[in-house]
């Protein structure tokens, strides 16, 4: 099990400031969500269990004198934020707080800076931050001077190209239980296109490391599914980790939509509890898969094993079981009719 690199009293100040802000500095009670929210980063992220109804309120630069290392001030900042977008609407105060946590501490984050965009309605501006960040390989092997708009712009499109849909197809072929016959089935048994059937080329890898983390880690196609691997990838992942968790939660909690994708934006299905289980899944991987593996060069290999090897614990096989509700939706209804086919 691994822990975040804090200290027992470290770990006790930021509940502290968590309480804090969840409760506005005492002035009202805290709210289901966000108790279950600190329980689960706790119990899951921290590996503490403080009874925090005996926790004593802790301001800024109180919080700042704990935290001298700045890399233990930025993990301290991103389990504040969270609390500022825990509830389905944006808390300007507990952003506001979180804020002054931030300046006391010295260091800010891409989370942080996303949620600005967020609490300040810059649609536009979040997507392209999510892009710039998350899809930066994508990006950068563009070609044409604004990459973003480039891969934006094409992500609305259908693409067709036999030659990239049959390394897809192909994978149907490989011995049950592989990890790349378990992404044909996770695609087929929902009607999924696979890259070249219709969906866009230039984000396939990425496109490509997410799906295998629905597979790997065991987290369905839901609304419910798409936060939790989110979650799922911010634990595994060392480069914007925190943001892979935030972007579900905008899209899939909070309403806003933060991206462009097939599900459209809905309020109130994040379950902190499983929220932060994922998240310490993530983490306890040996492995970053989306920089570690290439995955083209383990699609013949057992499922079981390779999560054996990445030490992924207790997923279910969801790519053998059609997830209940938006999914019997037709393939028409979500991804936009093709203006021109081209083989």
């Amino acid at each position: 099990m691994k822990y975040l690199g804090l200290e027992a009293a470290e770990r006790k100040a930021l509940l502290q400031a968590m309480v804090t802000i969840a409760t506005a500095n005492g002035r009202h009670s805290m709210s289901k969500l966000d108790r279950s929210m600190i329980e689960g980063l706790e119990h899951h992220l921290l590996h503490t269990y403080i009874d925090l109804s005996t926790l004593t309120h802790i301001g800024p630069d109180e919080l700042a004198s704990k935290f001298r290392d700045l890399e233990k001030a930025e993990t301290a900042l991103q389990f504040l934020t969270i609390l500022s977008y825990t509830d389905t609407t944006l808390d300007v105060e507990k952003l506001g707080m979180v804020d002054a946590y931030g300046a006391a501490l010295g260091v800010s984050t891409d989370t942080l800076e996303l949620i600005h965009l967020a609490r300040d309605n810059q649609v536009k501006a979040m997507e392209h931050c999510i892009y710039r960040k998350l899809a930066a390989d994508q990006l950068a092997a563009t070609e044409t001077q604004n990459g973003f708009k480039a891969l934006k712009d094409a992500i609305g499109q259908r693409n067709y190209d036999m030659g990239v849909a049959s390394r897809y197809q192909r994978l149907g072929l490989l011995p049950e239980n592989s990890l790349g016959r378990s992404i044909w089935e996770f695609y087929r048994l929902r009607n999924f296109a696979f890259p070249g059937e219709g969906t866009i080329d230039e984000t396939a890898s990425f496109l490509l490391v997410h799906d295998t983390c629905h597979v790997l880690g065991g987290y369905n196609s839901t609304v419910e599914g798409e936060i939790t691997v989110g979650a799922f990838q911010a634990g595994m992942t060392k480069k914007h980790s925190w943001m892979f968790a935030v972007v579900g939660v905008l899209d899939f909690h909070m309403g806003i939509d933060a991206y462009t994708g097939p599900l459209k934006p809905q309020k109130g299905f994040m379950d902190p509890e499983k929220f932060t289980a994922a998240f310490e899944r993530g983490l306890n991987m040996t492995v970053d898969i989306q920089s570690e593996w290439n995955l083209w060069e383990r699609m013949d290999q057992n499922l079981d094993d390779l999560r054996r090897e990445a030490n992924i614990i207790g997923a279910e096989n969801i790519h053998r079981h059609l997830p209940e509700g938006w999914w019997n939706v037709p393939r028409e209804g979500w991804w936009p009719k093709p203006d021109k086919i081209t083989i």
